[in-house]
């Protein structure tokens, strides 16, 4: 007998709970045997916010039941957002979804700990993970007393190999990248990878807020970024923003795990499997740009974000540039000036992987290009 799971995107519900799925989309959920959804970010309460750059992102407190109530009986926690309102913020969310299967968060060891879901006399095991962004156990000797599992951590490449003694099936859910590209840094593809080559079953990643590619490799799927299941606590720019993949894994008796795609949409509070040709199509296109043209791609999208990087640096140094745009400027003069956040925004541009690699291959893109034209 088959085994049928389901994959979820970023799921935030910020403004309001009375949020309602389609009869197409419950169906999906309540067909797969294993329903996994990211829950972006804590729920809300009297919590103090955590220290750090960016926007802090909470949920509506009936939010888990809401989740519950639909049929998901696996959430992953590993995300950049879990630890905005601190150790109180993470604890009562991991609270609040007693009684199905949490993955990624909580103590050091809770975090690092690959939680199982049996079914069909068959043990699946999942693994969380994010980039290094705030609230993550990146060393145990630490004060704080929650956190997330670190993608980097050399415990990752352990718990792999240990699972597979353990478990009859092992899925990996990544949460890193870079928001609205259409496919993964060359980096967070090559550990993707590895995760398979260690003894991963599927990898299923989120955070980039669109759908990005998938493929299959070594006989194994790997879906890049689901993107935003529901999200209604910013609006993105990219025009796949509020729609996404669920990527459909199906364990057949001989152990062979199949996959399909389909997709969803959400507009106000109506989520919906979404039908359209533009949606196949761009389907297709991402897909497309794994195989051809990939570098290409990621360069350019990769140069188109130096303005953004040039300013952050600026600011997180805490010096006034006069070369930026002239708003940015404004901007670099007021944050030098009255806001404490410069020191977090540098020290995440230095220490997120994502943001790291992207600023280091801009950098030798430009110098690449001066020696082009010197030449």
């Amino acid at each position: 007998m088959s085994i049928r799971l389901s994959f979820f995107g970023d799921f935030v519900a910020s403004k309001s709970a009375n949020i309602s799925v389609s009869k197409r989309v419950k169906d999906i959920i309540e067909s797969s045997d294993i329903a996994v959804c990211n829950f972006e970010a804590p729920i809300d309460g009297d919590f103090k916010a955590f220290d750090r750059d960016g926007p802090r992102v909470k949920q509506l407190a009936q939010t888990p039941s809401l989740l519950k109530g639909w049929g998901f009986n696996v959430v992953q926690l590993a995300n950049n957002h879990m630890l905005d309102y601190g150790d109180e913020g993470c604890t009562a969310t991991l609270k609040a979804f007693e009684g199905i299967v949490t993955v990624g968060a909580g103590s050091y060891e809770e975090a690092y700990s690959v939680k199982t879901f049996e079914v069909k006399e068959k043990k699946i095991g999942f693994i969380s993970c994010v980039h290094h962004e705030f609230g993550v156990w990146d060393t145990k000797d630490t004060d704080q007393k929650k956190g997330t599992a670190w993608i980097c951590h050399h415990l990752i490449q352990k718990r792999i190999f240990e699972a597979k003694n353990d478990v009859d099936f092992l899925i990996v859910l990544p949460h890193a990248g870079i928001e609205e590209i259409d496919v993964p840094l060359p980096e967070w593809r090559e550990l993707y990878r590895c995760f398979i080559e260690w003894g991963a079953d599927a990898v299923v990643g989120t955070h980039p807020h669109v759908p990005q590619g998938w493929e299959s490799y070594k006989g194994k799927p790997i879906f890049y970024s689901l993107g935003n299941f529901y999200f209604d606590f910013l609006s993105g720019q990219h025009p796949f923003w509020n729609k996404s993949l669920v990527a459909l894994l199906e364990i057949n008796e001989e152990g062979f795990i199949n996959f399909d795609v389909r997709n969803v949409t959400f507009a106000d509070n109506n989520i919906d499997e979404d039908l359209s040709d533009d949606t196949k199509s761009h389907n297709e296109y991402i897909c497309d740009l794994l195989r051809n043209k990939y570098m290409d791609f990621v360069n350019e999208q990769s140069l188109k974000l130096w303005n953004d990087y040039n300013n952050w640096l600026t600011r997180g140094l805490g010096n006034i540039s006069f070369k930026l745009r002239f708003v940015d400027t404004l901007k670099s003069i007021y944050v030098s000036l009255f806001k404490s956040s410069q020191k977090t925004l540098l020290e995440n541009c230095l220490q997120c992987e994502s943001h790291r690699w992207t600023i280091l291959r801009i950098q030798k893109l430009i110098k690449k290009n001066r020696r082009h034209v010197k030449n």
